[in-house]
């Protein structure tokens, strides 16, 4: 399993600078081997069969976990609850599922069928060029 700098991860799974400089800076939150010099990078160190997507979003700080309203109002909550406000809060709780229940390994698995391989416990852990 090769190292990736910050810079080629970014690019590969579409992170903004901010999000970048997050995964260079919270190897713990997410479990990240880091190694200087010639050949030095980052990669994952955690199990990718329980590692989850919506770790990644905790580590990264993504927007995901930060509620908006619908219509662009303000940051959602139940006391200024637009008229989507009911539709937005089933979605978002959907897509926060989604994220809790899909594995880094699953997202590699995926990778790999649609690269024509097979993806092992390990290959999963690498970032893909699709993103993950």
């Amino acid at each position: 399993m090769s190292h990736r700098t910050t810079t080629e991860l970014a690019e590969l799974s579409d992170l903004s600078a901010s999000q970048r400089d997050n995964l260079a800076v919270q190897p713990q939150s997410l479990s990240l081997d880091t190694a200087k010099g010639k050949g030095g990078g980052v990669r994952l160190s955690a199990d990718s069969r329980t590692l989850t997507l919506f770790d990644l979003c905790v580590a990264l700080d993504d927007d995901i976990l930060h509620p908006k309203c619908a219509l662009g109002i303000a940051e959602c909550s139940d006391e200024r609850a637009c008229p989507a406000h009911a539709l937005q809060v089933a979605i978002r709780a959907e897509q926060l599922a989604f994220l809790k229940r899909t594995t880094i390994l699953s997202v590699g698995e995926f990778n790999a069928r649609r690269a024509g391989g097979a993806a092992t416990p390990n290959d999963a852990t690498e970032p893909s060029a699709h993103g993950a």
